[in-house]
């Protein structure tokens, strides 16, 4: 349920903020292309690697530390096209998912790590 609910708030939010900055080209979107959440009981590092999938140098390479079901989005990471997002959880589990954003940035993907296992989810704002 509580997974649910962060989707939703994280779409509502993205949503808000495009509206806000409507008009307003210095201030960012707002929208969100990848979101962190660690949906674990316990504090987690996590590295994020977003590589475009035709070479190149990676678009965002950074480990955090996540709190207890904590997270963290990346806005204006990837443009119109595919990369390969690699997440790594340290002394857990590593997985590698492909995906593609649009340059309407109605696009998103969320990422969900524990210590045991990540998952990943597409979806729209």
């Amino acid at each position: 349920m509580a997974l649910r609910r962060r989707r939703v708030l994280a779409s509502v939010a993205a949503v808000a903020g495009s509206a806000a900055g409507a008009g307003c080209a210095g201030l960012g979107s707002g929208v969100t292309d990848i979101t962190l959440d660690n949906e674990s009981e316990s504090e987690q590092t996590v590295t994020l690697v977003v590589t475009p999938t035709d070479g190149g140098d990676p678009l965002l390479d950074e480990t955090v530390t996540l709190d207890a079901g904590g997270g963290t989005g990346y806005e204006e990471v990837v443009g119109d096209e595919t990369v390969e997002v690699r997440v790594s959880v340290e002394g857990g589990p590593e997985e590698t998912h492909e995906w593609s954003d649009t340059e309407t940035d109605s696009h998103g993907l969320y990422i969900d790590v524990t210590g045991e296992s990540i998952s990943f989810t597409e979806g729209t704002a």
